[in-house]
């Protein structure tokens, strides 16, 4: 039948999925693969087989079956890396409407892949930020196969919740060596886990899958191993990201004094080396933990106001202007901010260069006629001169010349 429908016109045969071909399967499409190759058999047939690698186990027979057709004369095979963060948004604006950062987030989660993607992106569009069923599911059958052992050293590194070296894998379990290589090597046969081969890091297949598996902790048991996983990073620095890895675990492990500390000094460490949007993160973070800690402000050295303010600074210089406006915003209320007009109108000043930089033009100048209010109030204040020529030039932007030239005067 295909050699008769190919003579009409050229054909192209597509079986999907073939991770999961059983060996009648194999068999069929070895024979049609073998039989398109011969003189006798002219057929214009491609065939096009489609799988996912992660799916391949080390002992799957259906690796070895893909080895022996890439052996045949013209055979190939055609590697489909995931998407990148600028196709992402493209799959996305395809299916709704995301802002930068559900965007940006999304990218993460899904590591670029598409069918994550549309699962991801349909939870968030009814609010919800769970794993995709289809995801849990694949976890609940592939870590309930592992044995007992094995299964505890993946529970470990989703805990862990970033790429572990062997060295602290060792650490954390407190395993004898061949026995925890006994469980990555199962971990890594199963297709669970795999190797980073440039940083000889265990990391899970896709992060989503390490999100799954921590969702398989019962209530109360993460915290214990979060700790865990906390006092070692404190005694071992150099196997840690950073301080925000640690308050992350800290916080975790309901320690919330001492990952407030660790996301202060996290802050200080992006701010640092010009990492603003980082460091904005770590801030929001502080800011969450702040009414859970009687005295925060003792413990950080700083005001929620200081916090705040900080938070709208590092976001504004990522970019992130919308962000930036609420958290400047919310700082205004602040006692040690609401009773100073000068440092108010500071702010006032900056949130109307929040609101140009994302070209809203209105609320901007809004906020430099609150900005000349604050002065007004307080005489003795100063930056009058400053606030109006930066008013001026905001206002001459907008063509609006007339109001621009009276300001400057």
């Amino acid at each position: 039948a295909l050699e008769q429908r190919a003579r009409e016109q050229p054909l192209a045969l597509v079986v999907e999925d073939i991770h999961w071909a059983d060996r009648a399967t194999r068999d069929m499409l070895s024979y049609l693969i073998r039989g398109l190759g011969t003189p006798q058999f002219q057929a214009r047939v491609v065939v096009l087989l489609t799988y996912r690698s992660d799916e391949l186990t080390r002992t799957s027979p259906v690796r070895s079956w893909l080895s022996e057709l890439l052996r045949l004369p013209r055979v190939s095979r055609l590697d489909l890396g995931p998407l990148d963060q600028v196709a992402v948004i493209a799959q996305l604006a395809s299916l709704g409407t995301f802002d930068r950062r559900q965007a940006r987030e999304i990218y993460r989660r899904s590591e670029g892949n598409p069918f994550y993607v549309e699962e991801l992106a349909a939870i968030w569009s009814e609010g919800d930020l769970h794993v995709p069923e289809a995801v849990r599911n694949l976890a609940d059958v592939r870590v309930g196969q592992l044995e007992p052992g094995v299964r505890d050293t993946v529970r470990l590194l989703a805990a862990v919740g970033r790429p572990a070296t062997f060295e602290l894998l060792e650490l954390l379990s407190g395993d004898r060596t061949d026995k925890l290589l006994g469980a990555l090597h199962s971990a890594v046969d199963s297709a669970i886990l795999t190797v980073d081969r440039e940083t000889s890091a265990y990391r899970f297949r896709h992060a989503l899958l390490a999100e799954a598996v921590l969702d398989q902790f019962l209530p109360g048991e993460r915290a214990g191993v979060h700790g865990i996983i906390a006092e070692v990073l404190a005694q071992q620095p150099a196997l840690s990201t950073g301080p925000g890895e640690l308050g992350y675990h800290q916080g975790a492990a309901g320690d919330l004094r001492a990952a407030l500390v660790a996301y202060v000094a996290a802050a200080e460490e992006a701010e640092r080396v010009y990492a603003f949007g980082q460091a904005g993160e770590y801030l929001q973070r502080v800011l969450e933990l702040w009414a859970l800690v009687p005295d925060a402000a003792d413990v950080t050295g700083r005001s929620r106001g200081d916090v705040l303010v900080g938070a709208a600074q590092n976001l504004g210089g990522a970019g992130d202007f919308d962000r930036a406006v609420a958290y400047a915003t919310a700082a205004l209320a602040e006692p040690e901010i609401a009773g100073d007009p000068e440092r108010g109108a500071q702010l006032w000043q900056r949130i109307a260069r929040y609101h140009l930089q994302e070209g809203n033009g209105p609320p901007a100048f809004a906020a430099y006629e609150a900005a000349a209010k604050l002065l007004d109030s307080a005489p003795a204040a100063r930056g009058r001169s400053r606030l109006a020529a930066d008013h001026a030039l905001a206002l001459a932007l907008w063509d609006r010349n007339g109001e621009a030239v009276t300001q400057a005067e």
